[in-house]
């Protein structure tokens, strides 16, 4: 990995007392900061320009500011590039494959992740060719390659146990639990998930620990106990709240509406597809027109 230069004399760095803090210090200084990454880029201050873009990446991805991330990391690549810096390369990389999936753009995605993980394994950087492996997982999930998604999430959990990372391998059995559930191995998905959670507890990484009660909400879903799954999504909604990860939050309300439909209370399933489609709606996403195709259809049924 890669170490933040320590701040030079006389350089008092703020410190957030807690998440919420954390998050509106990035809300009020975002627009500063995407100022920031071309300026240093093109004033001779390639590694800051590249580490910077790395620093705001999850803000912006949790944010839904696709663009932007997209964006910074073009910047981060070009100057990094300069430089001849293959670890702030394959950071680059691995930001825009993420940010290209989101946007649906796969082979693109693929084509960053790849050339991630080679510049990873040139410099022995073995979180980073993990964390890709994990991406690329994900990427295989979204084009519903479930199988080849589980082989990608296992090697990178065989890179972070043997790297010693925790919580690597707490969010990684995670993406191994969740991929279990897509194969229809629900009750080895509840295992994966439930050390995953341990885990994240233990490393007190609440983004984390938000993904994990969705995935066991999903598999308990799926074995038909939606009152233990409603507990599940509600755990994870407050996580999420905390965190700030708006796409995330929309996920789990539609997750979560989806087992009040299973429990046949209509009224409970209404709200959490609205507070969805608020979300969605806000943050210009696709998936907002086929929640609101499904409260259409719920709407129509009860006229009937």
């Amino acid at each position: 990995g890669f170490i933040i230069e320590r701040p030079g004399a006389g350089v008092l760095p703020e410190r957030p007392r807690n998440r919420s803090a954390a998050a509106a210090w990035f809300s009020t200084e975002v627009p500063v900061l995407l100022a920031a990454v071309p300026l240093a880029a093109r004033s001779g201050f390639e590694g800051h320009a590249w580490r910077l873009a790395w620093a705001m990446a999850g803000f912006l991805h949790r944010q839904g500011h696709w663009q932007d991330w997209l964006g910074t990391q073009r910047i981060a690549l070009a100057a990094a590039s300069r430089i001849g810096d293959q670890a702030g390369q394959g950071h680059a990389h691995r930001s825009l494959g993420l940010a290209c999936s989101r946007l649906r753009r796969y082979d693109e995605a693929d084509d960053h992740l790849r050339r991630a993980l080679d510049l990873f394994t040139d410099v022995g950087d073995d979180a980073g060719r993990a964390h890709t492996c994990l991406n690329l997982g994900q990427l295989a999930e979204r084009q519903g390659q479930h199988q080849q998604a589980l082989t990608h999430s296992r090697r990178a959990l065989a890179l972070f146990r043997s790297a010693g990372n925790r919580a690597g391998q707490g969010y990684t059995l995670n993406a191994v639990g969740w991929q279990e559930a897509l194969l229809g191995n629900y009750h080895s998905a509840l295992a994966s998930c439930g050390e995953a959670l341990r885990m994240l507890q233990e490393v007190d990484d609440v983004q984390g620990q938000a993904d994990t009660w969705d995935s066991l909400g999903h598999a308990h879903h799926q074995l038909g106990d939606d009152r233990r799954a409603i507990a599940c999504y509600e755990h994870a909604l407050e996580l999420f709240t905390q965190v700030h990860d708006r796409y995330a939050e929309a996920s789990t309300y539609v997750n979560l509406g989806g087992s009040h439909r299973a429990l046949g209370d209509l009224g409970a399933t209404r709200a959490a597809w609205r507070r969805a489609l608020t979300i969605l709606d806000e943050l210009g996403d696709a998936d907002a027109d086929s929640i609101r195709a499904n409260l259409d259809q719920l709407d129509a049924s009860r006229l009937h």
